[in-house]
């Protein structure tokens, strides 16, 4: 998802209508630096290993390009993965876009099971229908 969002900050895509993003994080090296805090080995480690991590294509370097797209955002306080606040933060960075553009589900999931739960699904579905006729 992160990645995508560097992607399409930069790239003009013909008949893409709208994104769809699950569990996004802003930073490569911030998630990193976190990740390796929490193993007693490389906690000491954590902010040199951290500078080791390729950072150039981290979304918070282009949420301020992104482009004209509505957007859906998932993100869980229940993520161990990819803890809320991260997504939280890229969100921050997108509020530059168009009011309404821009919507935001909390869900109650483990990382990758949003769409273990109806509801999420019918809400994809909803916001595609939404935009089909862009």
């Amino acid at each position: 998802a992160s990645l995508s969002t560097y992607y399409l900050s930069h790239k003009k895509i013909e008949g893409l209508k709208a994104v769809i993003l699950d569990a996004p994080f802003a930073s490569y090296r911030q998630v990193g630096r976190e990740k390796f805090s929490e193993f007693w080995l490389t906690w000491p480690l954590q902010y040199p290993l951290s500078w080791l991590i390729d950072n150039r294509y981290s979304p918070n370097r282009a949420a301020h390009n992104w482009p004209n797209l509505p957007l859906l955002v998932f993100s869980s306080p229940k993520d161990k993965v990819i803890p809320n606040h991260h997504t939280l933060e890229l969100l921050d960075q997108f509020k530059t876009n168009p009011q309404g553009l821009l919507q935001h589900v909390e869900t109650q999931s483990t990382h990758t099971g949003t769409y273990n739960y109806r509801a999420y699904r019918e809400k994809t579905l909803n916001f595609f229908e939404q935009y089909e006729e862009l």
